[in-house]
Order: structure tokens, then C-alpha cells, then sequence
């Protein structure tokens, strides 16, 4: 399938070198990389059943031998333009944490409410009525039924009293269940499992005090839950969304915070450890990220919102997933990592091997007498001049940039140097017959002579 939303625009600027891997998947879907990208945030590419591809609270689940046929999972909230009647809980799969898919069975938003309970026009609206908000998406896994735990906050507002309380769902790689309520009150749940007690963990901010409160639930069923206990965190600042995760070969609790204080949010990311599941929260002095470096060459951002987090198994890498608004008002969830440097975890510079290009956007067709064309945008069985281009290849036609292209096997590796300095958008690559001496994967290349 397409990627959509990511294109060369979001790994480089105008006039950079860089490589590209293209081939054909067993489908006949074209599908684009790039290769060695080293940067401080990759785009994902997320299906939004609004249109706008903005998300927010993403809850990431990793298993590396797959559930449901699939490694990456994920729960999130579509969020565009910070509006409420939007935000409504999502179920997505991945294969490499990038590119996002939605399951088989499922139709998003799965995080609707019980009509009955609330009002169904207070407040919200899905696709497919108007109900509502479902927030404050989080995902685990119940390896004891072999299904998904999809839990989510139904806010609305009755009256003057904001009401928001926590939800969940199943899912089974089949079907979604029924709405069920949850037994603990306030905004961001963020449950975790331990194996060993057979006992939920449940960390939720409650946003009735002033300041905001963190409570633990504990639950043997992940529904009901009860031995409500408060959560201190050490900074200054006020508790208002957090994410929770396990370090790996310790009873260490890491959690991710954005936090408020008498002038607003800090808009920065924040992690704090506890030594276990009924620790309080030790915050790092400095932020994980702050707000103005997560900003790049396409995005300068305003504010960082609830994330997600997985450590690697030597507990050295912690892959991020952040939600950052722009001055546009633009959400956009980014993947980065960070590492600990003298006893400090902070975001940084990493390389990925394959980041993942659009394969289809703003498409325009171009005739192309007696010339040679690589366009992305084709089927391997469509022939003739009529060819579908668009803006992933950067250069304007009829310019030739310096291009090399070599057979890897599985897909063709094209290392494309800019020649003019041409805008990024909207253009593509003519490259002549003398540089591709590739004729054993004609078809996979769509390469073709007019």
C-alpha cells in the first residue's frame, strides 16, 4: 500500500545527497526508502479516518516473535488541530514502528462510548456519529486471554462538571469488544502487568484537585480496580499526562510526564524512574527533550505532549514515539531515540538503515517521448507514455542530477546527487538508459523506453 504523509521533504533539505532503495512488493505495490538516515526524528505514516494525519497519545506495544502476525502495535488519538470533537482512540499495526495499518475487523474510532452513560451530543463527534471524546489512548497486551487491552478516557462535559473516566476495549486479531468501565476516575491511565504477582498496575492523573494528583489502582482483571494510592513525583511542576514503562532486568519503572505549572505547560518531555511498581517518581533534572530541539528543518514546534516508550533489551536506546505541535497548530507523532551520556537521558542524532518514503501524493502525469523514467507511482505491469509521477524524487524534470544505480537483490539501491537547486516538491528524476545496467529487474525498476 501507499505510505502516505512522508515524503523527502521530512528527512532532508534541498540540495543534499542522499540514497533511495525502490522495488515492488509481492503485491505489486511500489515501495520507496531511505537508506542511512541519520537525523533526530522519522515521520510515521498513520491512517486517520478524519483525513488530517495529525495524532496525539500514542501507546506503543512491542513484541519481537509478533501477536496477531505483527511486532508493533499502537493506540492513539487523531488530534487535528488540537480538536477535541477528533479525539477519539485508534488501533493500528506495524511492522517497523513507522508505517501504520489498521487491523483486520477493526474500524476506527474504536474509542467510542456507552451512549447511555453520557449524553451522545454533549461533546465529541466520530465518523460515524456524534458521541462523546475518547482520549488518552493506552495499549497493553493480556497474554493470559491472548488479547489486546485497548483503554481510553471518555471525557464530556454535563452541566458545568467535566466528567472523564477510563474505558477499555478488546481486541482478539479479529474482533473488538464492547466497551467496559473501568473502576478508577482522572485522565492518562497507564496500566502495566507484572507477571510474577499476576497484578495490573494502573498510574492515572486526577484532574479534579488543584494541583493535579497522580493515583495507583491495582486489579487482578484489568477492569476492576481498587487500593487507590497517591503518586509523588519530584519536580516542581504539576503532574498533567504520563506514560509508564518497565526497564529491562530491573524492577525499575521509567515514566514519561508532561507537566504544568502556575504559568501553563512546560511543553518540554520528562522522564522519571521508580524502583518499582509502588516507588514514587523521581523526575531528571533536565527534560528528555526540550520543546526547541525537537524542532527540525519542516516543523518548528511549540509543544510535546503524552508519549510512548520502549527501552532496547540492553536497556542502552530508548525508542520514543512524541506527539509536537507546531506553531501552524499542526500535530505531527515523530519517532526518535535517546540515550543516557554521564548519567542523563536525553534525545539525540540516530541512524536508521530504511526510513520509509510516500509512494503516492499529489500526483501529476507527464508524457515522456524517447526517454527514460523512474516513477515510483506505477504498476509494474502498466506500459506506455502516459506515466504517473510525483513529488518523491525532488529534482525538476528534464534536470539530470549525478545517479547511480545498483542491483541489491531484493530491491534496486539509487544514490541520487542534486545538480540544480530546484525546490523539493513536485518534481521527479530523469535518468538516462547508460547509468541503469540493471536489465534483469526491468519490471521490478519500471524502467521503461517510450
Amino acid at each position: 500500500m501507499p505510505t502516505p504523509g512522508i515524503t523527502l521533504g521530512d528527512y532532508i533539505k534541498e540540495n543534499v545527497p542522499h540514497i533511495v532503495a525502490y522495488g515492488y512488493d509481492a503485491s505489486g505495490n511500489a515501495n520507496m526508502y531511505m537508506l542511512n538516515v541519520t537525523q533526530n526524528r522519522l515521520p510515521l505514516s498513520i491512517p486517520d479516518p478524519y483525513g488530517y494525519n495529525q495524532f496525539n497519545h500514542p501507546s506503543i506495544y512491542f513484541n519481537e516473535t509478533g501477536v496477531f502476525g505483527h511486532k508493533w502495535w499502537m493506540f492513539a488519538t487523531p488530534y487535528a488541530y488540537s480538536n477535541d470533537t477528533l479525539e477519539n482512540a485508534c488501533l493500528y499495526y506495524s511492522d517497523d514502528g513507522l508505517v501504520w495499518h489498521v487491523p483486520p475487523g477493526v474500524k476506527n474510532p474504536i474509542g467510542t462510548p456507552i451512549e447511555s452513560e453520557y449524553k451522545s451530543n454533549a461533546y465529541g463527534s466520530d465518523p460515524y456519529g456524534s458521541d462523546p471524546y475518547g482520549s488518552d489512548s493506552h495499549l497493553i497486551y493480556n497474554s493470559n486471554n491472548g488479547k489486546f487491552m485497548c483503554y481510553y478516557v471518555i471525557g464530556d462535559v454535563i452541566g458545568k462538571v467535566i466528567k472523564e473516566d477510563p474505558k477499555v476495549k478488546t481486541y482478539d486479531g479479529i474482533t473488538v469488544s464492547p466497551e467496559i468501565n473501568v473502576t478508577a476516575h482522572g485522565v492518562s491511565p497507564a496500566v502495566m502487568y507484572d507477571k510474577a504477582t499476576r497484578t495490573y498496575y494502573m498510574w492515572i492523573v486526577d484532574i479534579d484537585p488543584q494541583p493535579h494528583v497522580i493515583y495507583r489502582y491495582t486489579s487482578t482483571d484489568g477492569v476492576h480496580f481498587g487500593n487507590k494510592q497517591v503518586v509523588s513525583q519530584s519536580s516542581h511542576y504539576h503532574p498533567w499526562h504520563m506514560n509508564t514503562m518497565n526497564y529491562p532486568g530491573k524492577s525499575t519503572i521509567c515514566a514519561l510526564f508532561t507537566l504544568y505549572g502556575n504559568n501553563g505547560f512546560s511543553d518540554d518531555l520528562h522522564i522519571a524512574t521508580a524502583n518499582n511498581y509502588t516507588d514514587n517518581f523521581t523526575v531528571q533534572s533536565s527534560p528528555l527533550l526540550k520543546v526547541k530541539a525537537s524542532s527540525c528543518a519542516t516543523h518548528e514546534d511549540v509543544q510535546l505532549y503524552r508519549s510512548a516508550g520502549i527501552f532496547s533489551d540492553d536497556g542502552n536506546i530508548l525508542k520514543l514515539w512524541i506527539p509536537a505541535r507546531d506553531t501552524l497548530g499542526v500535530w505531527t507523532v515523530f519517532y526518535t531515540q535517546a540515550t543516557k551520556i554521564n548519567g542523563v537521558w536525553t534525545v539525540g542524532n540516530f541512524t536508521t538503515s530504511r526510513a520509509p518514503l510516500m509512494t503516492i501524493q499529489n500526483t501529476q502525469y507527464l508524457y515522456t517521448p524517447k526517454q527514460w523514467v523512474i516513477s515510483q507511482g506505477d504498476s509494474p505491469t502498466s506500459h506506455g507514455v502516459k506515466r504517473e509521477i510525483n513529488e518523491v524524487w525532488g529534482y525538476k524534470t528534464g534536470y539530470i542530477p549525478k545517479t547511480t544505480a545498483k542491483n541489491m537483490g531484493a530491491y534496486t539501491q539509487i544514490e541520487v546527487v542534486p545538480t540544480d537547486l530546484q525546490n523539493v516538491s513536485n518534481y521527479q528524476v530523469m535518468i538516462p538508459a547508460s547509468m541503469l545496467n540493471i536489465s534483469s529487474q526491468r519490471d521490478s525498476l519500471d524502467v521503461e523506453r517510450s
